[in-house]
């Protein structure tokens, strides 16, 4: 199954997922490798677990970044895989930050990686 199937199966949630797939191949080319329970986009700055067998959300794993109480109030974070946070994508509300936090994710990966800021 792709990561397209598995979101898919996210119901009305889907398109927000599509969209945040989408958000992410536009910063960096790349392409998601399944792991155990999570697809990891490579270069490794974002990851998806996709949640459809019980509920119907979208978990992303981010680098650890920085962020606002106002986007934590809308989006929180939660420590995930080793230095990586986790947020839970379960309402349309939710995707802007999302994509501000991949982003971040993304310059972050940009700067430490690649040792140059982003010309975007």
């Amino acid at each position: 199954m792709t990561i397209e199937e598995e979101i898919d199966q996210l119901g009305e949630m889907r398109h927000i997922g599509l969209a945040l797939l989408q958000f992410s191949r536009a910063l960096f080319k790349g392409e998601f490798k399944k792991r155990i329970t999570e697809w990891v986009y490579d270069p490794n700055f974002v990851a998806f677990e996709v949640r459809f067998k019980r509920v119907k959300h979208l978990n992303i794993l981010l680098r650890s970044i920085k962020t606002s109480p106002e986007q934590l109030k809308v989006l929180p974070l939660y420590g995930g895989h080793l230095t990586y946070d986790r947020a839970e994508i379960r309402s349309p509300r939710q995707l802007g930050i999302a994509c501000a936090y991949i982003e971040a994710s993304w310059r972050d990966w940009y700067v430490k990686v690649l040792r140059e800021d982003p010309k975007m």
